[in-house]
């Protein structure tokens, strides 16, 4: 559900980068905040942990690099 709160959000915020107003649903940027929010701890809490008992480092080492580029990308 967060990719598709994300999909629905994503062409207003990219108008709002432009320098384009856009509209935001309040609603909708609230529920995608605790369901980011929520993805974070699920990652923190228990992948990331469970990555690094079950992953060699090789493997650590690039899906780190993935999601940093996934999250900053260019």
């Amino acid at each position: 559900q967060l990719e598709n709160r994300w999909h629905r959000l994503r062409p207003a915020l990219l108008q709002i980068q432009e320098g384009t107003a856009a509209e935001l649903p309040k609603n909708e940027i609230e529920h995608f905040i605790q369901e980011y929010a929520d993805h974070l701890i699920t990652e923190d809490e228990e992948l990331i942990p469970m990555a690094h008992r079950l992953l060699p480092a090789s493997s650590l080492e690039h899906m780190g690099k993935a999601m940093h580029h996934r999250r900053n990308p260019g």
